[in-house]
């Protein structure tokens, strides 16, 4: 690598050689009568895949009058090799890259700046995608490939604005990015009472995604209280096939945000209070868009009785269908925390799952699928921790 710096403008320089090789093979046998095993053809992967990329990286930084410019750029030879006996699967592929970003920073005054980049990509897929017979990823699910030694072709733009003033304790970004990627892998479903084939495909396709967030807190010194609040807002589209049906456009919008208050009295009782809100709505164009939303509300009394010791009570509760209130989750802890400083001890007793909830369930749906999350929670118990330090 070489490195450079004339005056304010600074560069980089740099060549090399990444090699990969990957042999992967997968098999799945079945159990005889007589303890014996059997392999089943159909689901036997045995391939290697070879990647060697001789690249050349550059960046150049410089100024114009209150502007911060970097330039970067990747050239790039890739040879890619897939090669399977057992299939008699032979493919290759050898493609050059050019792969520029600019990056735009200017500080607006003391306490504000903007920002701006794109970045152009081109990424090859992983190994993931280059078995053909199927496996399995859960009890009923299998994953098959159709391979191909394509790549994606990735535009991304980002637009950021920021304030962060440290004497008012005030702090405000906001910000916007956009991908657009022309081809990738895309699902064929075949979903049946007792299984769900899942085969992945390689199309030319363009997919767009979206992401929109806003981030701020503010410290107020008379009411000693700190609130801090966040959004985000996403939509992506993408493509698939369910049961031999044409090909599908699909998009899914969500929408996530937080709202957090916490309280730095002097006096030996404080509060924190977070308070969230989750929404997903999923659809193809021109059929029904299912939603799902959750909230979820977390408090906690911190009480200090000295400088040695503390009393942490936190409670959640969880409501994972917005438009059923009343089925919620309600989980209380408490924590009692002891320092010594003659003997550097540190006592800690830990209660979880006071209430005693005994399970967890979450539900969602989409166009083709209703997901059931369900978890056994461990029964009430604590937890004593004794640590010293010398």
């Amino acid at each position: 690598m070489l490195l450079g710096k004339i005056k304010k403008q600074n560069y980089t320089f740099s060549i090399g050689v990444n090699r990969n090789t990957s042999p992967i093979s997968t098999n799945f046998k079945a159990i005889l009568e007589d303890n014996s095993s059997n392999s089943l053809g159909e689901f036997i992967n045995d391939f290697t895949y070879q990647a060697n990329r001789f690249f050349n990286e550059a960046s150049y930084l410089f100024f114009i009058r209150k502007w911060r410019f970097i330039l970067l750029h990747s050239i790039s030879f890739l040879e890619q090799k897939l090669n399977s006996d057992l299939q008699e699967q032979r493919k290759s592929r050898s493609t050059f890259f050019f792969e520029p970003s600019v990056n735009v920073f200017r500080k607006l005054n003391t306490i504000s700046s903007v920002s701006f980049s794109y970045n152009y990509s081109q990424k090859p897929f992983s190994e993931e995608y280059f078995f053909r017979n199927p496996i399995f990823t859960s009890i009923r699910q299998t994953n098959s490939n159709t391979p191909d030694l394509q790549f994606s072709k990735i535009h991304s733009t980002s637009l950021n604005y920021a304030i962060n003033d440290s004497y008012k304790q005030f702090l405000f970004i906001i910000g916007t990015n956009y991908i657009v990627t022309q081809g990738n892998y895309f699902s064929d479903l075949s979903i049946e009472p007792t299984r769900t084939q899942i085969s992945f495909f390689f199309l030319p396709q363009n997919t767009n995604a979206l992401n929109t967030y806003l981030n701020t807190e503010k410290f107020f010194y008379r009411a000693l209280i700190l609130l801090k609040f966040n959004a985000n807002y996403g939509f992506q589209t993408f493509n698939n096939i369910i049961n031999n049906s044409e090909l599908r456009s699909n998009e899914i919008q969500t929408f996530s945000s937080k709202f957090e208050v916490k309280t730095a009295f002097k006096s030996k009782i404080n509060f924190q209070n977070a308070f969230s809100f989750g929404r997903m709505v999923s659809g193809s164009v021109g059929g029904s868009s299912f939603v799902n939303e959750n909230l979820n509300n977390s408090f906690s009394i911190i009480f200090k009785k000295n400088k040695q010791s503390h009393i942490l009570i936190t409670a959640d509760c969880f409501v994972p269908n917005a438009k059923k209130i009343n089925q919620n989750y309600l989980f209380l802890d408490a924590q009692y925390n002891l320092v010594l400083k003659n003997n550097n001890l540190n006592i800690d007793f830990v209660v979880k799952n006071i209430l005693n909830v005994s399970n967890f369930e979450q539900i969602s749906t989409t166009d083709y699928s209703e997901n059931i999350f369900r978890s056994n929670l461990l029964p009430r118990y604590g937890i004593l921790r004794v640590s010293c330090s010398f």
